[in-house]
């Protein structure tokens, strides 16, 4: 959450149940604002792709089946339980309840497609007056704003809508106080002239710099939610991946690429951060286009993309300046650049003094394993505490592979971990394509890092060993 913080994310949208009481706490003592989502289907199933994305056939198990006799208790029990956290704006009944025929249909379209849907065949996208009517969406909706309303008259009711450009029309805005699209950016000048007064939030955005701009230049968008923050298990695109990498970090809590990207875009604070990828002739040059990786030998013709947000930033190598060109559509500098032997240098300018450098050169064989102990800074410590949450009981110990320069190594080794004292809870490395068990002891590095969970009972001691490096002890309690 902290991590989040520093990238410049101010608010959490909850995914659609309520969650830990600690996370709410947590949300109360740094300082998010939050958005909280009762439920992902009201009385109608939707398609759950168990087999990849519409795959046909879907399962139906969700929560329609209880809906009918549980809706009111739960909605009326999760506004109870949380509205006397500070960090609450907000109160979602319903995400994407609307997408288009999944299961919800209307004669007013012929077809309909929502997000990601453009594989569907056409007998999936036509309209079926099989399907449950899009109109029944209106009725339902008041009385769940309702039920809020009747627990708390102080924040507004929302919804994470899929199609709007049918849902303005059906009723189903009507009993909301705000109105979140999702992934629906290309819609928000025509629909403020229609509906002026009322307030739009981007309530599940694309990554796109574009998506971006609608919030930040846009006065009537309050702002936009990205899917996902945090990278998560499951909704995975095929064995071996075993989750999601739509996050800004890791599992691990590692920051991504796209993490420093988004930071210069969201953040006042000085940003300097190199990336780099094979120089590819192609129409697509976006970020998700090519891989890209934090690696520069000297060889090869290479794209370099820098991610500044100060006066104009200045790239050289050695004694070089090479030029940057900002790409518009990205949201990035970029630059191409022939085989040179020296390290890439960045340095963002702010009036003329440098606020943010960045180095990246050629990544040795690993010589030594590094280990840390990550410790809350003091303020947010005392605001946890201040919060009721204990920070004792799980010491996260973050474990980084260095060459002889003191760089994150070129190589992977895997880690070996014992523990004298307490218990070894897990080891994760961010790697979604890597399927030890969390119940070994021993995890090969991602990207020269990984991070070790430990439970201490009393006076700990934690080794760790890779072949070929010295052993690492770590004392924790």
């Amino acid at each position: 959450m902290l991590k989040l913080k520093a990238m410049g994310c101010n608010g959490v949208r909850m995914a659609h149940n309520p969650h830990a009481p600690e996370l709410y706490r947590l949300c109360d003592a740094l300082g998010f604002f939050v958005i909280d989502e009762a439920f992902d289907e009201w009385e109608n199933a939707k398609n759950k792709w168990w087999q990849g994305h519409n795959v046909y056939p879907p399962r139906h198990q969700g929560y329609a089946k209880d809906f009918p006799v549980w809706h009111q208790r739960d909605l009326e029990n999760m506004v109870d339980a949380h509205r006397n956290h500070a960090s609450i704006i907000a109160w979602s009944i319903g995400n994407e309840i609307d997408y288009p025929n999944d299961p919800y249909a209307s004669a007013r379209f012929e077809a309909m497609t929502g997000n990601n849907d453009a594989n569907k065949s056409a007998k999936q996208r036509a309209y079926d007056p099989n399907r449950p009517d899009a109109r029944r969406l209106a009725p339902l909706a008041r009385q769940l704003a309702a039920i809020v309303k009747a627990r708390d008259t102080t924040r507004p009711v929302t919804v994470g809508a899929a199609f709007p450009e049918l849902s303005r029309h059906t009723g189903f805005f009507d009993p909301l106080d705000l109105v979140g699209y999702n992934y629906k950016e290309y819609l928000y000048e025509a629909d403020h002239a229609h509906l002026p007064n009322t307030p739009l939030v981007g309530s599940e955005n694309g990554h796109r710099y574009a998506d971006w701009l609608h919030a930040r230049d846009k006065a009537y968008i309050s702002g936009q939610f990205l899917w996902t923050g945090i990278d998560y298990l499951g909704e995975a695109h095929g064995w071996p991946i075993h989750g999601s990498g739509a996050g800004l970090l890791t599992v691990a809590g590692f920051e991504k690429h796209s993490y420093h990207m988004r930071r210069s875009w969201w953040t006042d604070a000085p940003v300097a951060y190199i990336v780099t990828r094979p120089y590819v002739e192609a129409a697509d040059k976006s970020f998700w286009s090519h891989p890209i990786a934090r690696r520069w030998d000297g060889t090869g013709l290479v794209e370099i993309l820098c991610f500044a947000n100060g006066d104009e930033p200045r790239l050289q190598c050695g004694d070089a300046e090479i030029p940057l060109t900002f790409d518009a559509e990205q949201g990035y500098w970029t630059a191409h650049i022939a085989p040179r032997p020296y390290a890439l240098l960045l340095e963002t300018r702010r009036d003329g003094i440098v606020v943010a450098r960045d180095e990246l050169g050629p990544r040795g064989e690993a010589k030594k394993l590094e280990a840390t102990v990550w410790q809350a800074p003091t303020d947010a410590a005392a605001s946890c505490t201040a919060a009721g949450l204990s920070l004792d009981g799980v010491v996260q110990i973050e474990c980084t592979l260095r060459d002889a320069a003191g760089t994150i190594a070129g190589d992977e080794r895997i880690v070996s971990v014992g523990v004298d004292g307490g218990t070894l809870l897990g080891i994760e490395n961010g790697d979604l394509s890597d399927n030890t068990s969390y119940a070994a002891p021993h995890r090969s590095t991602h990207d020269g890092r990984l991070i070790v969970f430990v439970r201490p009972s009393g006076p700990t001691r934690v080794r760790l060993s890779a072949a070929g490096l010295p052993d690492v002890f770590v004392q924790c309690e």
